[in-house]
């Protein structure tokens, strides 16, 4: 968000609010006449109470600079000039202030501080002096790991919107957001792989997408997986488990993964499909298909109808000549059509 004249001041006199009172000048009343008719954030500030905090700010040495850089462009006629005026002169009140210690701590390897300073407003950016220094912070920033990478992620994701329109600034950012999103993405699909289903990774990604770009199609795809991912682990591990002890049930997430995987129509999902079927009605099926059928003798038990049900659509008899075989040994009453 882009920080109005006002605002900006008055975060200048927030931080001299707990000094005593200097001296009174009438600068600090053109100031609130201007600020009044230019910046909507001044409504809710009583000029008494804005003059008071303004005295107060100009004897801060914490504050002071805000102040003046504001009173230099007093003389600007029109709200555009004067707010214009007013970024140019605090920019370079903070550069005075803040390049020496960007340029301190970049040089004793302290880059997450140093990016720090260079990336929390857009609007010191302005200064040619402080975005040289920070030039050069943006150049070290590949050298932060860790938390300190993380947050220098986040600052790109949330900067406010002037510092968006810094090309140095985005730049460095595309680049960050940019190994961020692969990092993401292969911890994405090794979750995939071990049928792990991680909402917040997916979030994650695809706030990365709408923060730097990348292959937002890809993420979603990679998303899609994921959520069937922990069902077709599911259903395949417990399938080979019920064949292996000869146990006569088909897991529930065999009859309707098929389908799923078919609409998502990815190379994972195609393999991930011929492994669930292939462990539920070939594997299992096999088990189920030469099992004690005397009980058919009216009509077909409903465990073998699923399996005969599943081949068919799926043609499993045809890709699997023992599942084949196997079914066209049922009884009378399990091959009626």
């Amino acid at each position: 968000m882009n920080r109005s004249s006002a605002s900006a001041l008055l975060l200048a006199l927030a931080a001299a609010s707990a000094l005593g009172a200097g001296c009174s000048d009438s600068a600090c009343e053109k100031l609130y006449a201007k600020l009044s008719k230019c910046d909507e954030d001044l409504k809710d500030v009583s000029k008494d109470e804005f003059v008071k905090q303004c005295e107060k700010a100009r004897s801060s040495a914490k504050a002071k600079d805000e102040v003046a850089a504001m009173e230099s462009c007093l003389s600007q006629k029109t709200c555009e000039e004067f707010n214009a005026c007013g970024k140019k002169a605090r920019a370079a009140a903070s550069a005075k202030k803040r390049v020496v210690e960007i340029e301190k701590n970049l040089a004793d390897g302290k880059i997450k501080d140093a990016w720090d300073d260079c990336s929390l407003m857009g609007d010191y950016l302005v200064d040619p002096t402080y975005l040289a220094a920070c030039t050069k912070v943006f150049a070290s920033v590949d050298k932060l790991t860790g938390d300190d990478l993380k947050n220098a992620r986040s600052r790109c994701q949330y900067a406010d919107d002037e510092l968006k329109k810094v090309p140095e600034f985005t730049t460095v950012c595309a680049g960050l957001v940019g190994s961020a999103l692969k990092d993401a993405i292969a911890a994405g699909t090794k979750a995939r792989d071990a049928g792990t289903r991680d909402f917040g990774l997916c979030l994650e990604m695809q706030e990365l997408v709408k923060s730097g770009g990348g292959d937002g199609a890809a993420v979603e795809m990679l998303c899609k997986e994921m959520d069937e991912a922990e069902n077709a682990k599911a259903a395949v591990t417990e399938a080979r488990a019920n064949a292996a002890a000869k146990k006569l049930d088909t897991p529930y997430q065999c009859r309707s993964l098929p389908e799923a995987l078919d609409k998502i129509g990815s190379e994972w999902a195609k393999t991930t499909r011929t492994e669930v079927l292939k462990a539920c009605y070939v594997e299992l099926g096999l088990v189920i298909l030469t099992s004690d059928t005397s009980d058919a003798k009216y009509v077909c038990p409903y465990k073998i109808s699923e399996v005969q049900k599943a081949a068919a659509t799926h043609g499993l008899a045809e890709a699997y000549p023992e599942l084949g075989a196997a079914l066209a040994k049922l009884p009378k009453t399990c091959l009626k059509k």
